[in-house]
């Protein structure tokens, strides 16, 4: 690495991979820029150096192994959880191959129920008004965890879905010994 100016040295730093991208704020939820910070950086901030650049540039630093950057606003959400009760907000859709923000989900709906319809493995873990868009939430409280709390998403789905009828899941809570998980169905 060169250490000549911090621009070489940032931009050493990006090319090996010690800063993997910058956001322009955060849209995880608790989460805000300071005023007067220009962003988020994420990399290993192993190096003092590196992560001192860039806290005096007016970046927040973050891990880049706990945090992604949506792909519509550019926002940041964690990846990795920061508690017991922890949620993403935000999903992965695997179509589009892209990150997306909890924000710019509950914008465009669509997008992730398109790809979490009728999949008893995957579920929205943020708040998303599904009533809005025409879903009608099941009656029940199902929970999946230790000490006997076995209810099966797929076991749900058979029981409570009628045939033809459309179904997401959505996570309700998170602790630490379990999750409750909702069940939602899109009326014919």
């Amino acid at each position: 690495m060169r250490n000549s100016n911090p621009y070489d040295v940032l931009t050493d730093a990006f090319d090996q991979g010690e800063i993997t991208d910058i956001a322009d704020g955060y849209s995880e939820p608790g989460y805000s820029l300071p005023v007067g910070k220009r962003g988020v950086a994420f990399g290993d901030w192993n190096k003092d150096r590196i992560g001192s650049i860039m806290e005096r540039m007016g970046f927040e630093l973050e891990w880049l192994d706990e945090w992604t950057v949506c792909s519509h606003c550019n926002h940041a959400f964690r990846t990795q959880p920061d508690s017991y009760s922890w949620k993403m907000y935000g999903a992965f859709l695997e179509d589009a191959c892209e990150m997306i923000c909890g924000s710019c989900l509950a914008e465009n709906p669509d997008w992730i129920i398109d790809e979490y319809v009728n999949d008893p493995h995957r579920a929205i873990t943020f708040n998303l008004d599904l009533a809005e868009a025409g879903w009608v939430e099941v009656d029940g409280d199902w929970r999946n965890g230790w000490y006997g709390q076995e209810d099966k998403p797929e076991e749900v789905a058979n029981q409570h879905v009628p045939d033809g009828h459309d179904f997401v899941f959505v996570v309700g809570s998170v602790g630490q010994f379990e999750l409750s998980f909702g069940l939602w169905i899109r009326p014919q």
